[in-house]
């Protein structure tokens, strides 16, 4: 009987605790159903910007309008902001976040008067995809401003007042893929400077200071296709062993060594004119090229709005995707019968063990205790009286 006890108490605890995880469970999807609903939003585009669409994604371009500062000039909700030729010098933390632009894949800051910006500037803007800082007056990078950005294809660098760089990483980044650090005054470029992105695969850092360049710069760009040198000073008898290598590497490469590569020039043709286009070093964007045909005053699109007033109720909050949820989607039965085997094991094994140590009585000993007797017996006509003791 006791066996049976524990095994019905176990079992009982199972099936009531998977009843509330399942409850909570399902409350939990309903709560968050209703408070992730789509709505169409309509975004008023701002009197500094033309607003339109570019390749499917919502454009601004705010560019020559001599603005100082990003807050309130920027539509919410963009994803390509072009802020070019204007008068920014600094870009503060959070600036971004605060005026709803995290959903940036495209940012454009080129030719602005940029000098300063902010260590966590631009970790609200995770998607971001290209940055163009390019003609601005940067005197240093700081590998923090792309911690956050998990998605970073393309950075533009040209044309800052950049300098010498130290001995370290640029900055980390498993995903950028083109780097131009052209016009940038460097004085050489060290063997850890590139060691951080493992699938660069287009290099520019023509027009610099260089005066030497070592294989040990690339030789970890396992990716690597293009590479521009030309414009620096360096000779050509410290440079053949460096093309060398690129050449063994199929890396197309330009320097002042080498006559022009062909390779990337395409012809053309343009009103019957046969006209000679460069493929090289090819911006994702061309923001020269980026005519708005269609301005829009207003975005209207679907997104995504949250706290719709759901009141939440206080469960215990279940682990996504556990084995136990995997299961009950397979079969509930399934789960009814292990709860009860489980049970029953259970059960029947501290049974066991409570029936195996469970005191075993043993008899008291019980002092003795010793009572006179007496007897009497007639002898000769006397009697007589005797008094033993007796041992109980």
């Amino acid at each position: 009987m006791e066996y049976f006890w524990y095994s019905f108490n176990i079992l009982l605890t199972i099936i009531i605790s998977l009843i509330v995880e399942t409850h909570c469970t399902m409350n939990q999807s309903r709560i968050s159903e209703n408070q992730a609903k789509r709505h169409l939003v309509e975004i008023k585009c701002t009197s500094n910007c033309i607003c339109d669409h570019f390749q499917g994604l919502r454009r601004a371009t705010c560019s020559a309008k001599k603005m100082v500062y990003v807050k309130d000039n920027i539509p919410k909700k963009t994803e390509i902001l072009d802020f070019s030729y204007n008068y920014l010098t600094k870009i503060h933390n959070n600036e971004f976040h605060d005026n709803d632009l995290n959903s940036l894949k495209v940012l454009n800051m080129s030719h602005n008067k940029l000098g300063e910006i902010d260590i966590f500037a631009f970790e609200p803007i995770r998607e971001l995809e290209i940055l163009d800082l390019s003609h601005n007056a940067l005197q240093y990078i700081l590998p923090e401003w792309f911690w956050e950005l998990s998605v970073l294809k393309e950075v533009h660098l040209d044309h800052n007042n950049l300098g010498a760089l130290k001995n370290v990483p640029l900055f980390k980044s498993d995903t950028l893929q083109v780097l131009d650090l052209s016009y940038c005054q460097l004085p050489h470029i060290l063997d850890l400077t590139l060691s951080e992105m493992p699938n660069l695969h287009t290099l520019d850092i023509s027009e610099n200071f260089l005066i030497n360049i070592e294989i040990a710069t690339i030789s970890h760009l396992q990716y690597l296709e293009k590479i521009q040198l030309h414009g620096n000073s360096i000779e050509c008898k410290n440079l053949q062993d460096f093309l060398a290598f690129l050449d063994g590497h199929s890396v197309r490469h330009t320097s002042d060594c080498v006559e022009e590569d062909n390779s990337d020039i395409e012809m053309i043709e343009n009103n019957g004119n046969i006209q000679k286009q460069s493929n090289q070093f090819e911006k994702m964007i061309d923001w020269a090229s980026y005519t708005t045909k269609k301005p829009e005053s207003s975005w209207i699109f679907e997104d995504i709005i949250t706290n719709q007033g759901v009141e939440e109720k206080e469960c215990p909050q279940p682990v996504p995707d556990t084995f136990l949820q995997r299961v009950i989607a397979i079969s509930p039965i399934i789960v009814l019968s292990m709860c009860v085997v489980s049970g029953f094991l259970v059960g029947l094994i501290l049974g066991c063990l409570c029936r195996f140590k469970k005191p075993v009585r043993r008899p008291r000993h019980r002092k003795p205790i010793h009572r006179i007797s007496r007897s009497f017996s007639i002898r000769g006509g006397q009697v007589h009286d005797r008094e033993f003791l007796i041992e109980q």
